[in-house]
């Protein structure tokens, strides 16, 4: 026998008061010592998500030349980033790669990538909020030898950008 579903007052104060906290919680800002833990957090997950590309590397028998990675609390939108840079070569095909990249942690959204590979760079933003034009213009003949280099340099400048302190 199936219970009857109640309502009443009760139930659409409870329902209010929830609904209440979570919009005011949504939108105040984090305490000192909430942001102080939630940086902690977000280094951890760019920890993790260093570790994920550097065993992948390792898999890959890829040797590393040079790694670092950074990450970003940002209070105002409550979301935590992620810079991953490495450095790899495989010396019996003759291969260098390099990466950079911005992830959005919380989601493992791919933001922006930068590469150089055996000396030519590319670039890519794939972040959906980002608005300013970044691919450099190409005319009827084409793009031109330095594409490649405008879109890593746009690239790192909005990762720069991106990553960089607000409260510097």
């Amino acid at each position: 026998m199936n219970a009857p579903h109640r309502t009443g007052l009760g139930s659409a104060v409870a329902l209010t008061f929830v609904m209440f906290t979570a919009h005011a919680s949504a939108q105040s800002a984090p305490t000192a010592t909430e942001a102080f833990n939630l940086r902690i957090q977000c280094k951890k997950l760019s920890d993790e998500k260093a570790q994920q590309v550097s065993e992948l590397n390792s898999m890959l028998k890829w040797e590393i030349v040079g790694a670092w990675n950074t990450a970003k609390y940002d209070p105002v939108s409550n979301r935590c980033y992620g810079r991953i840079y490495v450095h790899i070569v495989k010396p019996s095909h003759r291969l260098d790669h390099e990466s950079d990249q911005v992830f959005d942690l919380q989601t493992d959204d791919l933001l922006a990538a930068a590469s150089v590979e055996e000396g030519k760079k590319h670039g890519n933003i794939f972040d959906p909020d980002y608005k300013k034009p970044w691919v450099p213009a190409c005319s009827a003949k084409g793009c031109g030898p330095d594409f490649g280099e405008k879109t890593w340099q746009a690239t790192e400048d909005y990762m720069n950008e991106f990553m960089a302190d607000p409260r510097r």
